[in-house]
């Protein structure tokens, strides 16, 4: 019998903290296919505004800049480890990273970007996390097959 999958606790609320945060709105989301990726030790349902969510037509969405009033909807998910050293958040993001086709070293080459930007968690509070961003002209340069469609609701579903 398969026990269902373990929950991590939700986002510590208190603080700054020098925790590792990720937004996460497709298949890095705690219970998809890559979740396993990443080290979670806490989830919380959350927003960024100003984005724009697009399903990419070849089973996983992405997300590009949008405008103001624009949410996305995901999980913050707070990694192991700590963001004292670029190294330090290097290390926590590799295999997540190498998913993404994002090369620190190498951004032009990249099919996305992982940057910097506020959350909001579900409790309300504020919170700098990181993000895997594209847009669909990277993402074709990378997939001619790329038929991306806009979810205006802001939330992805796997099909």
């Amino acid at each position: 019998m398969n026990a269902a999958p373990r929950q991590p606790p939700s986002v510590p609320a208190e603080g700054p903290g020098t925790a590792i945060r990720l937004f996460a709105y497709g298949t890095l989301q705690v219970g998809q296919e890559a979740s396993s990726r990443l080290e979670v030790i806490a989830a919380e349902p959350g927003t960024i505004e100003g984005f724009r969510l697009y399903d990419s037509g070849l089973g996983w969405p992405f997300v590009a800049l949008g405008r103001a009033g624009d949410v996305v909807h995901g999980q913050v998910l707070t990694l192991a480890g700590d963001d004292t050293s670029a190294a330090r958040v290097d290390a926590a993001f590799a295999r997540a990273d190498e998913w993404e086709d994002y090369d620190p070293g190498d951004a032009a080459g990249s099919l996305y970007l992982r940057q910097r930007v506020e959350a909001t968690t579900g409790s309300g509070h504020r919170l700098e996390v990181h993000v895997y961003l594209s847009s669909e002209e990277r993402l074709r340069s990378h997939h001619a097959g790329l038929r991306a469609t806009y979810l205006e609701r802001g939330v992805w579903t796997t099909r």
